[in-house]
């Protein structure tokens, strides 16, 4: 298989092979032939050790018998034959066969042994190898002449086959290669064990990635390994759960984005019949009697409100601006519970004020009206059946700030709920889509303010405080303003 690249460049594809193979495989083949060379060596030293000792027996036999004062009778020889499982055999002086241990019908063992003490009668002691009819022996000579043991005879030699030695050897390599394979089982399912130990757990976390890459944001790998794999599970764990919240982010926001267009295209359809319906409705308050003139200043104030939030909702679709002018935030307040106690009061609502003696602090006095005018709406909501509103202002001399409270007799708002209720499209009501508080907050935080819910000490329900700095030039005219306060 080949794979197309960029630049037109063609790369073979290489098999695949799993990590499991990579471990395991070359661990295997290290551990068989570890094994089999020491096997072969154990075989061979065990062999060689088996030789050496059967030459020692037939070489101490021998001196025995040179050195010895026994008599050289067969009933001896055949004795120490069978106690050695050895042939033991006479060379006279002349050079003839003496007494031995070989049967009659192999005298030819006897013979070839004899030609061999022929060849090396002058030497003291000798170790020679003879192969007779196919059959490996150990042969041991050893020359008389000097020892005077028996003048009749020349030599003693000392013969015995190796068919034994190989057989002892065949056994015990036989029972050494089965204890070496029991232990290559052993380490080789010792090595499997390892190997999937490690293989198994990586697979898991690749199949885990395969599915983080399909989409799948909810997987998870639990484990409690504290090694490299529980580091590298922990890190898709975090990777999966941070890439969830970014995709709810992402999509919030592109939900946000189409909202706000959407709002944006209405909003400036409604604004040109808006300006037409209050240049009619001023038009007719000019031809009415002060009654009537009344009722017309009331439409024109909804009509108002009516085009604050157009402009508003036309500045969903782009970042707002701020216009920092200096202001009376007590005269804000005023001019928007002005506009909205009509409204409130038909509903059932009663608005309270406590107003504090307030320093002039650099505003955007739109702004500010927008997040008010939110707030009282957002209470005005929750008091479907009448109630309570209260809107307060103070001053935070120790951070430096001003205060602006909205708290209402409604139910309230749980602990849970209260960071949520920032967030956009998060509203829980019947009519709305949840973008006015996110909007205050918005705005908010673009005077380097704060934002917040709890519940109302006063009435009980909910309590929406913003805190909005004063600049360092007005920090006198706050001591003085609070000095103001304390004595009046």
């Amino acid at each position: 298989m080949t794979a197309r690249t960029g630049g037109d460049r063609l790369r073979v594809a290489r098999p695949a092979r799993t990590l499991y193979l990579r471990v395991f495989l070359p661990f295997f083949l290290v551990l068989i032939i570890a094994t089999t060379l020491a096997w072969w060596v154990a075989t061979s030293m065990m062999s060689a050790s088996l030789g050496d000792r059967l030459d020692k027996q037939l070489g101490h036999a021998a001196t025995v018998l040179a050195a010895g004062g026994f008599p050289f009778t067969e009933e001896l020889l055949q004795r120490l034959g069978r106690l050695l499982r050895a042939e033991i055999i006479l060379v006279r002086a002349d050079g003839s066969l003496g007494p031995s241990t070989t049967a009659d019908d192999r005298g030819a063992l006897a013979q070839a042994v004899l030609d061999k003490t022929q060849q090396w009668r002058d030497a003291g002691i000798s170790h020679h190898d003879l192969a007779y009819q196919g059959t490996p022996y150990r042969l041991i000579i050893h020359n008389l002449a000097e020892t005077g043991r028996d003048p009749r005879y020349a030599a003693i030699a000392a013969l015995a086959s190796l068919e034994e030695v190989g057989h002892a050897a065949r056994r015990a390599g036989l029972w050494l290669g089965g204890a070496v394979l029991l232990g290559t089982i052993v380490v080789a399912w010792l090595g499997h064990h390892i190997a999937r130990g490690v293989t198994v757990p990586v697979t898991q976390l690749a199949s885990m990635a395969s599915r983080i890459a399909d989409g799948d944001r909810a997987v998870r790998f639990e484990t409690a390994r504290t090694d490299e794999v529980g580091r590298l599970a922990d890190a898709l764990n975090a990777m999966a759960a941070r890439l969830a919240e970014f995709e709810r982010e992402i999509a919030e926001q592109s939900r946000l984005a189409a909202l706000g267009n959407l709002a944006a295209r209405v909003a400036h359809e409604v604004r040109n019949p808006l300006t037409a319906i209050k240049l009619q409705v001023q038009l007719l308050g000019e031809s009415l009697d002060p009654e009537g003139r009344g009722k017309v200043a009331s439409l024109l104030d909804e009509i108002g409100r009516l085009e604050l939030i157009v402009s508003r909702t036309l500045a969903m679709g782009r970042a707002p601006e701020l216009v920092p002018v200096a202001h009376d935030l007590n005269q804000l307040v005023a001019e928007v519970t002005a506009l909205m106690t009509p409204q409130l009061s038909h509903q059932g609502i009663a608005v309270e004020q406590r107003l504090d003696p307030l320093p002039t602090t650099l505003l955007d006095g739109d702004a500010v009206k927008q997040v008010l005018l939110n707030l009282l709406t957002n209470a005005a909501d929750e008091l479907s059946h009448g109630g309570r509103i209260l809107v307060r202002t103070g001053v935070d001399a120790a951070q430096q700030r001003v205060i602006l409270a909205v708290e209402d007799s409604g139910a309230g708002v749980s602990a849970e709920d209260q960071q949520a209720l920032f967030s956009p499209l998060a509203s829980n009501k019947d009519s709305g889509f949840g973008l006015g508080l996110a909007l205050s907050r918005e705005l908010v935080a673009l005077h380097g303010g704060a934002i917040d819910a709890q519940r109302s000490d006063a009435l009980g329900g909910a309590c929406f405080t913003v805190r909005l700095p004063i600049r360092e030039t007005h920090v006198a005219e706050v001591e003085d303003t609070i000095a103001n306060a304390n004595t009046s």
